[in-house]
């Protein structure tokens, strides 16, 4: 197989990788949220957020490894693909930010200020910051290349 092929097999691997862990974000963010929101377990046990921020590294390294791929990866000018992959990225981001702005401004109400729960809140937001970035600039290739 060819180096360049599999280069470009190895980037959209890694882009699957950061959608399905976004998707895990997603799916059971909102327990995790809550956790961060009050001080209950109800919410969310150990294990979601467990979970959550081991999806939110996984999204982050695959971002990296694949943000290092994007500048030897081409794809053909796809409109339709291209305008797709930019609605996910902004809907993808758009969850998790919402959900951290009501974290955030709930939490602003009380005295008390833990440290390790906005840092788990800040990687899940630059996770899906990076996600949302990859996903946009990839989609901008496939709208503004040349056609073939």
């Amino acid at each position: 197989m060819p180096a360049s092929r599999r280069t470009r097999l190895l980037f959209i691997g890694l882009v699957a990788v950061q959608m399905a862990a976004s998707q895990v974000i997603l799916w059971r963010g909102l327990p995790v949220y809550r956790r961060l929101m009050t001080d209950s377990l109800v919410a969310a046990g150990t294990t979601d957020l467990i979970i959550t921020s081991s999806a939110a590294v996984l999204m982050l390294g695959a971002y990296w490894m694949a943000f290092r791929l994007q500048p030897r990866v081409t794809f053909q000018r796809r409109v339709v693909l291209g305008h797709g992959l930019l609605f996910l990225g902004e809907f993808s981001f758009f969850f998790a930010g919402a959900l951290a702005a009501v974290v955030l401004f709930e939490r602003s109400a009380q005295a008390e200020f833990v440290v390790w729960k906005v840092l788990v809140l800040a990687v899940i937001l630059f996770a899906s910051f990076c996600h949302k970035h990859q996903l946009e600039t990839l989609g901008r290739q496939m709208v503004e290349s040349e056609p073939a």
